[in-house]
């Protein structure tokens, strides 16, 4: 408590409205302007309900990616996350802000979240408390505990928040903000300890026959998933005390979005309860979780744009002295830091994510191949066959990333400026997510199943399409909404 009254609450220390560089003024311009003489239905279309088609659509795919033999929970988690991080800094460029200085964040934490066990709640939504019938269970506590698992994805929204306030933070600030979500934390699991009856259904029953493995597993899950629950309670208290808006926005529309999809998850868990043999229960919650996880990720992309062009005119200077936006072309060390530690970060995030993709499909190409089959490796081993896939996936990844850095440093010293259009984004996203999607078809493969991926996948494109097309119109300054770009 001394430290939380010792946070400041001047805004010239801890600044409190999103930062995003204005990387292409005359774009941004076009933006605004086109923004301003459209109708609000045509404005609410275009920034929140195409994006949260992509998004969500994006979602699916590469939510279902993450439950499949191969990968395990944090790597497994890092291709939503990443692929929803790179699709946030597409959407944002294609208006003239660069974002790139937060996706790394955005996709690690929505990776932190992955890491939490939740299929144990599956059983408990239709009454029972698994294989067997140990136990009863009030289904609702399944749902509510299905919830507090989607919210431990809420270190991406508040990992988000945190990247795009000001880096000139003080020590104490960042302190608090390490130290108090910790401590709500550890609160959380004493709770635990010192009221099992409530969190843990059937815990006096444990002991007893037929129940040891069923108690270790919910003791463990519960207990991690309340504790993850609390870190988020801290995040957003230490985000009010203060009065970091984007923290608290983001940390609030990721963590409950995410619960919701879980416990949605859930929901459709009990639909394929009533007809067990239509398809993979388990991959039509994933598409589901994923399109609505997805579609929170695009709500928190829609308030940040919202509140950047509240703070900001339309030629790109700040009409509020918030120090929230900074301007790429003031020629400055604190714009060229940040655009320098922002490609560092966006490079990362999408090599981690090419890397991850392609690691855990070697499990499955290695059986196909017949280099070994499944008796012999578990999704987590490496035989020596799956490190020489993985090996020769590694370096044509990295090849390719050591040859466009070598071309743009070369460029460079020449005096030759190689800036990444805003247009060009739009080809690298699709041949991203066409990537993403040939791995999840192929690793994932069920026919049913496939069909909805294969949906899914159309509506990215369409949808994708649309918003390239909108961004070219409004850029020349039409503001057309069906005008190619």
């Amino acid at each position: 408590m001394f430290l939380l009254s010792k946070l400041s609450y001047k805004m010239d220390e801890c600044e409190r409205a999103p930062m995003i560089t204005i990387e292409d003024a005359p774009l941004y311009q076009a933006y605004r302007s086109s923004s301003a003489s459209s109708g609000p239905k045509d404005r609410f279309f275009i920034d929140l309900v195409l994006p949260a088609l992509a998004f969500g659509s994006i979602g699916a795919i590469t939510y279902a990616i993450r439950g499949t033999g191969g990968w395990g929970g944090f790597d497994g988690g890092i291709i939503p996350g990443m692929a929803w991080a790179w699709l946030w800094y597409y959407m944002m460029r294609r208006k003239g802000l660069d974002a790139r200085g937060i996706v790394l964040w955005l996709g690690l934490g929505i990776a932190a979240g992955a890491m939490l066990g939740y299929g144990q709640y599956a059983s408990w939504v239709t009454g029972s408390s698994g294989p067997g019938s140990i136990d009863t269970i009030d289904p609702w506590l399944g749902y509510a505990w299905f919830f507090i698992a989607g919210v431990g994805f809420s270190p991406g929204g508040v990992l988000l928040g945190w990247a795009l306030g000001s880096t000139r933070l003080s020590a104490k600030t960042w302190l608090a903000r390490l130290l108090v979500p910790a401590g709500f934390a550890l609160l959380g699991w004493v709770l635990t300890l010192a009221m099992p009856a409530i969190f843990f259904p059937g815990i006096s029953r444990c002991g007893q026959a037929g129940y040891d493995a069923y108690c270790e597993r919910m003791v463990s899950t519960n207990t991690t998933n309340f504790a993850f629950l609390m870190w988020w309670v801290g995040a957003l208290v230490v985000s009010l005390l203060e009065r970091d808006k984007a923290t608290l926005a983001c940390g609030l529309i990721v963590g409950i979005g995410f619960g919701l999809a879980q416990a949605l998850g859930g929901a459709v868990y009990s639909l394929w309860m009533l007809a067990p043999d239509f398809m993979d229960w388990w991959k039509a919650w994933e598409l589901t979780t994923g399109f609505i996880g997805g579609v929170s990720c695009a709500l928190a992309l829609y308030w940040v744009q919202r509140h950047v062009d509240k703070i900001t005119a339309s030629d790109g200077h700040v009409i509020e002295d918030e120090g929230a936006v900074l301007l790429a072309e003031n020629g400055t060390k604190a714009a060229d830091g940040h655009r320098g530690a922002a490609v560092v970060t966006s490079l990362l995030a999408l090599l981690s994510l090419l890397l991850v993709a392609w690691y855990g499909s070697t499990y499955y190409l290695g059986i196909d191949l017949s280099l070994y089959t499944e008796v012999d490796i578990a999704q987590n081993d490496f035989l020596p066959a799956r490190i020489v896939l993985i090996t020769i996936g590694t370096v044509t990844i990295l090849a390719g990333f050591t040859w466009r850095l070598a071309r743009h440093v070369k460029n460079k010293k020449a005096g030759i400026q190689m800036q990444l259009k805003a247009r060009d984004l739009y080809r690298y996203l699709i041949y991203l997510v066409l990537y993403l999607f040939i791995i999840g078809i192929y690793t994932i493969w069920e026919m049913r199943i496939a069909m909805l991926y294969a949906v899914h996948f159309g509506i990215a494109l369409i949808v994708l399409d649309r918003i390239d097309e909108h961004a070219g119109s409004f850029q020349r300054g039409t503001g057309a909404l069906g005008t190619s770009g």
